[in-house]
């Protein structure tokens, strides 16, 4: 976690107790943020990414409406298409692991997280101002109640933005 100082829009990684800083769920290093979200569906995701300009939604040459990141902004995503969980390319959020015997049979099938999950990485010369988007999210959120393991995360419209300081075993595939 980091802080931000609103009178001066500084970011700052302690507090000190004289300081009245703004806790954001965030990453921040070497000039680049790094967010960790979660929501219930990919299209809940893809709204509020679009208005807080980090997606940006563009019509092709048929017609047909797609997606891509924002200028210097990185969005990997970290739950696939849930239809298709054995070719994923990517890693699915596992909620309890599988059981199998010495021959390899499954006794019970892995469980999963079925919500769409998402690592963001923004660049220093990303359009908008990160700041006041994590801001709002800190000071307008609420505690989310559907964690994993011991996460915190705060939910705004849909979209949880997860503390990296409370995940065990933080991934992001690129």
């Amino acid at each position: 976690m980091i802080f931000l100082d609103e009178a001066t829009n500084e970011i700052f990684h302690e507090q000190d107790s004289d300081q009245s800083l703004i806790p954001l769920y965030i990453s921040h290093s070497g000039g680049y943020t790094r967010a960790m979200v979660r929501a219930d569906s990919k299209e809940t995701f893809r709204q509020n990414a679009i208005a807080v300009g980090l997606l940006i939604e563009y019509e092709d040459e048929d017609g047909i409406i797609n997606y891509r990141a924002g200028p210097n902004v990185t969005i990997t995503e970290e739950q696939p298409d849930p239809k298709d969980n054995r070719t994923a390319p990517h890693p699915r959020i596992v909620l309890q692991q599988g059981v199998y015997d010495e021959d390899g049979n499954v006794i019970s099938e892995p469980v999963f997280d079925p919500r769409y999950h998402a690592n963001i990485v923004i660049g220093p010369n990303a359009t908008g101002d990160w700041r006041q988007w994590a801001k709002y999210w800190t000071q307008n959120g609420i505690e989310s109640t559907q964690i994993n393991a011991n996460e915190t995360a705060i939910v705004v419209n849909g979209v949880e933005l997860i503390d990296p300081a409370s995940i065990r075993t933080p991934a992001n595939i690129v």
